[in-house]
């Protein structure tokens, strides 16, 4: 079994993740777990509408897109102001519909899927393994 626990409420509001491309309200799904250490681990993956063409006049979402940040900090209250280590992936989320919106990334990170150790293990530096 896995030592991660997703944090509540299940889903907030995301923040402006995706730069340029992204066009629709983000929302997020977060999940943490203490390390040997202390600190804590915490992955949010953010789901957005993004666009293939971000400088058009009036860009339109053509994809829906999942923002994973992992991070260690040493204080839950403040995750930013204690951060020791952090880094992001981007990736398409499979099977969205054709112009995907706000709700179809709030329906997305609803269903998103726990961490695991062997993804965490992949991305986070040694001292930070689980």
């Amino acid at each position: 079994m896995s030592g991660w626990q997703r944090t509540q409420p299940d889903v907030t509001r995301g923040g402006d993740v995706g730069g340029d491309i992204q066009v629709s309200a983000g929302w997020d799904a977060r999940w943490q777990r203490r390390l040997a250490d202390g600190t804590t681990a915490l992955v949010t993956r953010t789901f957005y509408a993004a666009t293939d063409d971000p400088f058009a006049d009036r860009p339109r979402a053509s994809y829906l897109e999942c923002q994973t940040e992992c991070l260690v900090c040493g204080d839950l209250r403040d995750p930013g102001g204690t951060e020791k280590w952090a880094d992001y992936t981007y990736t398409r989320v499979p099977g969205a519909s054709g112009r995907p919106d706000a709700a179809e990334a709030r329906r997305a990170a609803q269903a998103a899927q726990a961490p695991t150790d062997r993804e965490w293990s992949a991305k986070a530096p040694s001292w930070a393994r689980t």
